[in-house]
C-alpha cells in the first residue's frame, strides 16, 4: 500500500508540476482535455475595482469576463452574482452584513466574441444596486470598507462552480478565474479651491519635546486631488524649512510623515507624524475658513532625548 501511494503521489506531483510549466490556454486546453469537462469565467479586465462613495449614484464595479469549457461554451447556462459587506471602521458600531443575492446574468449577455471565439461580456454591478440589496444607506459606509463579490457559475449539467466550490479548479493562476473579488470604497473627489490658497498658520495647543516647533506663519497650501502640501517654517531660531504634507481622506485629513533633517549623534532627522485623533474637514466642501490638524511633534525627535507631544496646528484662511 505505501508503494502504491508513493507511486501515486509521484504521478500527481507530476502532473502539477507539467501543468504550472505549462501557459495560458495551453494549460487550460491541457486541463480540460485529461482532468475533467471543467468550465471558467476568466477574468480578463477588473475596469473599476473601488467604489466612490462620494458619487455613488455613478460609482459601479466594473469587470470584464471570458467564459471557457471543453465544449464550445455549450455547458455555460449563466452565473449568480452575490454581494457582502465588511464594515472596516473602528468607530464602535459594526455594520457588516453577510452575503445576499444580487441577480442572475443569463449566457446571452456575454456574446461570442469574433476575435477570440469565447464568450465574453462586462459584468457592471452599480453601487446603488449592491448597498440596496444589502440594506445599507451612505451614513453607515466609510472609505476602506469593502463590498465582497462572488461569482456561481452555473453549467446546464446542473454543476456550479465558485471560489468555494469541492473538487473543482476556482482559482488556480493558470485560470485567472477568482470567481471573487473585493470592491474598495474610497473617497474621491476635484475640489481644487478646498483647502488650498494663503493660510495663517499657528501652534494653538500642546508642544513637542522641543517646545514650540511652529512660529506663526503664513503658507501656500497647493491642492491636487486628495492631497494638500505646503512649506513650513520650523523650529524657530533654527528657522528649518520643510514640506509639510496632508492628505484629505473620507472626512479626515491624515498627516504624512516630514521631517527636517537635524539630528542629535545617530539619530533620525527630527519631524513629526499624525497625531491622535485624525482631525476631520467638511465633506460638503463648503468650510475651509478654519481648519484644526492633529499631529505628533517630535517624533522622531532625532535621538535627542527630548520626546514628543500632541501638537494642534491651525490653518486659518487669509
Amino acid at each position: 500500500m505505501k508503494k502504491f501511494i508513493l507511486k501515486y503521489s509521484f504521478a500527481l506531483a507530476g502532473l502539477l508540476l507539467f501543468i504550472s510549466c505549462e501557459e495560458g490556454d495551453k494549460t487550460i486546453d491541457y486541463v480540460f482535455d485529461n482532468v475533467t469537462r471543467g468550465a471558467t469565467l476568466r477574468t480578463m479586465n477588473v475596469i473599476n475595482g473601488t467604489i466612490n462613495i462620494f458619487d455613488l449614484q455613478n460609482s459601479s464595479f466594473e469587470v470584464e469576463l471570458e467564459y471557457r469549457d471543453n465544449e464550445g461554451g455549450d455547458l455555460f447556462e449563466s452565473y449568480d452574482v452575490y454581494a457582502a459587506f465588511t464594515d472596516n471602521t473602528d468607530d464602535g458600531v459594526d455594520n457588516s452584513k453577510p452575503e445576499v443575492f444580487l441577480r442572475n446574468v443569463p449566457r446571452s449577455e456575454l456574446p461570442t466574441n469574433p476575435e477570440y471565439g469565447f464568450p465574453r461580456g462586462v459584468l457592471q454591478i452599480p453601487a446603488s444596486e449592491t448597498f440596496a440589496a444589502l440594506g445599507l444607506n451612505e451614513d453607515q459606509l466609510n472609505g476602506g470598507d469593502v463590498v465582497n463579490y462572488r461569482l456561481v457559475l452555473k453549467l446546464t449539467d446542473g454543476r456550479e462552480f465558485t471560489n468555494n466550490a469541492s473538487g473543482n479548479v476556482t482559482g488556480g493562476s493558470f485560470f485567472s478565474s477568482p470567481f471573487a473579488y473585493n470592491a474598495s470604497l474610497v473617497c474621491l473627489f476635484d475640489e481644487p479651491d478646498f483647502f488650498s490658497g494663503t493660510y495663517l498658520l499657528q501652534q494653538v495647543q500642546g508642544a513637542g519635546g522641543f517646545g514650540v516647533g511652529f512660529a506663526d506663519q503664513l503658507v501656500e497650501i497647493a491642492a491636487d486631488g486628495i492631497n494638500r502640501t505646503t512649506t513650513v517654517i520650523y523650529f524657530p531660531g533654527f528657522d528649518l524649512a520643510s514640506d509639510f504634507r496632508m492628505q484629505l481622506v473620507c472626512g479626515q485629513i491624515i498627516v504624512l510623515d516630514d521631517s527636517v533633517g537635524l539630528a542629535c549623534a545617530g539619530g533620525t532627522a527630527i519631524g513629526w507624524t499624525q497625531g491622535t485623533p485624525a482631525a476631520t474637514f467638511d465633506l460638503n466642501f463648503e468650510d475651509d475658513d478654519v481648519i484644526d490638524v492633529n499631529i505628533e511633534d517630535a517624533n522622531p525627535d532625532g535621538n535627542c532625548s527630548a520626546g514628543s507631544g500632541q501638537v494642534v496646528l491651525r490653518f486659518t484662511k487669509q
